[in-house]
C-alpha cells in the first residue's frame, strides 16, 4: 500500500483522492478515533474526510485551512488559466523563492526554513521527478476548487480547533478578494462548524505549523 501511494501513478490529486488515501492509511494501521490535523490544502483534505467518514476521527485541528475561502465560477476560470503544468515548469528561480516567501510572516522565508526552497530547486535537476511535480500541482489546486467543502461545514460534528495567522498572505487570495482579511475568512468558516473554536495568531503567516508551532502544541 505505501509503495503504491508513493509511486508516480496517474492519480487525480483532488480532495477525494487524498481523503481516501488518508482513510486507507488509518485503516491499514488499524487506528481508532484519530485526531485529524491538516495545514492549508491538508486541512481541506481533513474536512473532506470528516464529511465522508464522520466516525473516523474524534477531533479536527485545522491550520490556515483552505476550504473556508469561497470562489466563483469566474475565479475558477482565472485559476485554471495559469495553473497549467507547462507554466509551473517554466517558473523562474526568483519566482519560486517569492512563492516560498509569501507563505511566511513578513513575506520572508526564515533562515531555518530555507531548506524547503533548496529542496525544491534540487528537484528541478531531476527532469522526471520535476515533470511529475509540475503535473501534480495544478491538479491539487483545481481539485480544491472543484471539490469545495464550505457549504457542507455545518455537517461536521467534531470538536474542531482552527488556527489562522493574522498576517496570512495567501488566504484570502489578495488578487481575487482584496477587501477580505484572514480573520474574516477564519470567522466565516468557524461560524459554520458547530462548536468550533478559532484562534488568531499574531505575527504569523500561512505556514502556522512552522512559525507558531509552540503555540499550537502548548497553547502558549
Amino acid at each position: 500500500f505505501l509503495v503504491t501511494i508513493s509511486s508516480r501513478g496517474d492519480y487525480t490529486f483532488d480532495m477525494a483522492f487524498f481523503a481516501e488515501t488518508v482513510s486507507k492509511f488509518i485503516r491499514t494501521l488499524k487506528l481508532k478515533k484519530v485526531v485529524l490535523v491538516g495545514h492549508s490544502m491538508g486541512a481541506q483534505v481533513a474536512m473532506t474526510l470528516a464529511l465522508r467518514e464522520p466516525d473516523i476521527a474524534k477531533a479536527l485541528i485545522l491550520l490556515a485551512p483552505a476550504g473556508f475561502e469561497t470562489f466563483t465560477p469566474e475565479n475558477k476560470v482565472w485559476f485554471s488559466s495559469f495553473m497549467q503544468p507547462q507554466i509551473v515548469k517554466a517558473t523562474p528561480v526568483a519566482q519560486i523563492e517569492a512563492n516560498f516567501n509569501v507563505n511566511f510572516h513578513g513575506n520572508k522565508l526564515p533562515e531555518d526554513a530555507r531548506f524547503m526552497l533548496e529542496d525544491r530547486l534540487k528537484m528541478r535537476e531531476d527532469s522526471v521527478e520535476y515533470d511529475y511535480y509540475c503535473r501534480m500541482i495544478p491538479k491539487c489546486v483545481l481539485g480544491m476548487l472543484e471539490q469545495p467543502v464550505y457549504d457542507s461545514l455545518n455537517q461536521i460534528h467534531l470538536p474542531t480547533l482552527i488556527f489562522f495567522g493574522e498576517q496570512d498572505l495567501l488566504i484570502p487570495n489578495r488578487l481575487l478578494h482584496p477587501g477580505s482579511t484572514p480573520r474574516q475568512v477564519g470567522e466565516s468558516g468557524q461560524a459554520r462548524i458547530p462548536g468550533s473554536q478559532l484562534v488568531m495568531l499574531p505575527n504569523c503567516g500561512n505556514f502556522v505549523p512552522w512559525e507558531c508551532a509552540s503555540i499550537i502544541v502548548t497553547g502558549k
